[in-house]
């Protein structure tokens, strides 16, 4: 087989192209003695291939061309001529991997040159591409090397490579281990120890059951749970809900939420926040924060009127929310608030949250935030008041309901409106009640916060 290439995109504008029907008269009346039995096929716009089966047929079609006529006017044509070019045979490989080479600078053959890693390479197959330096989008070397190698044998991923190279004018072998992978590169499966190829098919089970267990899931999760960053630990897939998860978050903040949620999207709203609005600075005057407490209360109570169902997850017994008197007394009046929407609305159900040991250590990973042990805790009196209101289990079966990894299993936003007064439109910086809602232009830290409190008051 040998095939010639017909294109016209090279010297004719793309509208003037032609057609396959008429490319194929053009061969027709351009090429003397065209070989007729031929295979003719449109690679794109403007581009053909001819695929004839002798060598006679080859010969005849050897610098021969066809000639368009284009142009708009028939008397202002312009002509072009298009070359039969002859498509040169690509060699057919076994096995050819792109192979990618790293860590060559992190080890003792770090100065063995890209013809001293073909020689290494010669050993596992025929070099297609010799071994050069990968580059990224504005030219600079990554460090890598890449290589395409016809594979006989396979390359071990991470192993000790023996290389011969110039040290000092000496010529001497020296050992490193390096990485080589590439796609469809053998491995060793932890999971079922075995040697694999391509995916584990335990696992390929295992991701394809997982996947059908979260479509079912999500058909069912019509409950939203929004709150701060003590859902950090909540793993979503075991609920028939979906978690959204704003650290720093005040009650004010998850109001803004609410307000643009749709209604018909969710049949129960679940709402745990407050704990950020526990500040620590002792000069607050707590007439003004009480004033500011209670208009972010109004908010989310009017917000959650248009939910068929909601449920209020008091503020938990942190360390935070019990150093001093003044905390102990924040604490009580939001909890005390979050109440009282629920007595006002029979629709709107309030969860009570204490702690059943004084295991701080066991409960708290630091002052502000559960450990996955009291989050579950907090999870099955979620689940229990849920119950009540649907009448079925709120949990999927045989799921952890916490997760190792912060904030993995939840959908992490931000907190909406501003960090001091929960208002939108203006941050912090531009906020005109700070004088109002402290002495002092501070503002409580959020409860992702890092920031120590010493620092904090400077």
């Amino acid at each position: 087989m040998y095939e010639f290439k017909l294109d016209f995109s090279k010297s004719v504008p793309y509208r003037y192209c032609p057609s396959a029907k008429e490319a194929g008269a053009l061969y027709i009346q351009c090429v003397a003695n065209a070989p007729m039995d031929i295979e003719f096929r449109q690679v794109k716009t403007g581009l053909f291939h001819i695929t004839v089966s002798s060598e006679e047929d080859k010969h005849r079609l050897e610098n021969k061309f066809v000639t368009l006529d284009f142009g708009e006017n028939s008397h202002t044509l312009h002509s072009a001529k298009i070359p039969l070019i002859p498509i040169e045979k690509q060699p057919f490989y076994q096995n050819p991997k792109w192979i990618t080479i790293d860590k060559l600078y992190d080890s003792a053959l770090k100065y063995v040159t890209n013809e001293q890693v073909d020689e290494y390479l010669k050993r596992y197959g025929d070099i297609i591409v010799p071994t050069h330096f990968e580059t990224d989008n504005f030219g600079f070397r990554t460090g890598r090397r890449k290589a395409r190698v016809d594979i006989v044998t396979d390359i071990e991923r991470w192993h000790e490579a023996e290389m011969e190279t110039e040290v000092e004018g000496k010529q001497i072998s020296i050992k490193g281990r390096v990485n080589f992978f590439y796609r469809g590169q053998p491995y060793y499966c932890k999971s079922c120890l075995e040697k694999h190829h391509e995916k584990c098919p335990q696992l390929v089970t295992k991701q394809i059951a997982e996947k059908e267990g979260e479509a079912a899931r999500e058909k069912k999760a019509k409950a939203l749970i929004v709150g701060d960053s003590n859902l950090i630990r909540v793993n979503e897939k075991a609920f028939y809900a979906k978690t959204d998860c704003a650290t720093g978050a005040k009650i004010g903040h998850i109001a803004n939420t609410l307000e643009f949620v749709d209604k018909n999207a969710h049949d129960v709203i679940i709402v745990h926040a407050g704990q950020n609005n526990v500040l620590q600075d002792p000069s607050i005057d707590i007439d003004k924060w009480n004033t500011q407490m209670n208009h972010e209360v109004g908010s989310l109570k009017k917000n959650l009127g248009k939910f068929d169902k909601a449920i209020l997850v008091g503020v938990p017994p942190a360390p935070w929310c019990k150093k001093t008197s003044k905390t102990k007394d924040m604490r009580t009046k939001i909890n005390t608030a979050l109440k009282n929407i629920a007595r006002d609305n029979l629709n709107t159900k309030f969860i009570d949250i204490e702690q059943e040991d004084e295991d701080d250590e066991a409960n708290w990973e630091d002052e502000r935030h559960m450990t996955q042990k009291f989050t579950s805790f907090v999870l099955g009196k979620i689940s229990d008041k849920m119950a009540e209101i649907r009448g079925e289990d709120f949990f999927v079966k045989n799921i952890p309901w916490t997760s190792e990894r912060k904030y993995a299993q939840v959908l992490p936003t931000y907190t909406f409106g501003c960090e001091v007064c929960t208002k939108r439109g203006h941050s912090q910086e531009t906020c005109e009640g700070l004088d109002e809602t402290k002495t002092t232009k501070k503002r409580g830290r959020g409860s992702g916060s890092e920031e120590s409190q010493s620092k904090q008051r400077k």
